[in-house]
């Protein structure tokens, strides 16, 4: 069991995620947050409906922290905040990844990543095997409502990058294609890092 900032609340039935909770014998808020940290860092069939981390068993950190954030919701914990963030995602914040932005000629790029805020602490339950170092690098970070963070991920994320390849000399003046299909080998890396 990890050590989380948040008060180990027992869980009720008083909502749809608590009540998904205890149906797997977890009773506890801390014993939710380890129970969906140790599922596998995966794509889910869909990404507007976080409970569907748990039949699935596997969530990205878009599904993971938007359930959590959601149990909180439903627990009277409005200080769990969801965030959304942009990070610079290189080798340092994600060691394995820079081989994959070398083949595309990039020391860096601008990547969405959400996690969870406690009274000003990060909380981030994507993964077992992902570190903290990437918070040292947010670019920038706002927070968002579990039910808005798919389509507003998206869009901001393309914003962000939009405005990235046309002012950062660091983008190299990569085309927004080639940007996309950098971006997705890294997330391609990025599953076999965090894999089972």
């Amino acid at each position: 069991m990890d050590s989380w900032p948040v008060p180990d609340l027992a869980l009720t039935g008083d909502g749809p995620r608590a009540r998904s909770f205890l149906a797997l014998g977890i009773g506890s808020l801390h014993g939710a947050f380890d129970h969906v940290r140790r599922l596998p860092y995966a794509g889910n069939s869909s990404r507007t409906d976080p409970g569907i981390v748990l039949s699935e068993g596997r969530g990205t950190c878009c599904t993971k922290h938007a359930l959590l954030a959601e149990l909180g919701s439903e627990l009277g914990l409005p200080e769990l905040a969801l965030v959304q963030c942009m990070f610079r995602m290189d080798d340092r914040t994600v060691p394995g990844i820079g081989a994959v932005l070398e083949r595309f000629d990039l020391d860096w790029i601008p990547e969405s990543h959400d996690f969870l805020r406690w009274r000003g602490e990060a909380i981030d339950v994507s993964s077992i095997r992902l570190g903290s170092e990437y918070l040292e690098h947010v670019l920038e970070e706002r927070v968002v409502a579990p039910s808005s963070i798919v389509h507003e991920k998206v869009a901001d994320h393309r914003q962000y990058v939009d405005e990235w390849r046309r002012t950062s000399p660091d983008a190299r003046g990569i085309d927004e294609a080639t940007f996309w299909r950098a971006r997705e080998a890294c997330v391609v890396r990025l599953r076999e890092l965090l894999g089972p």
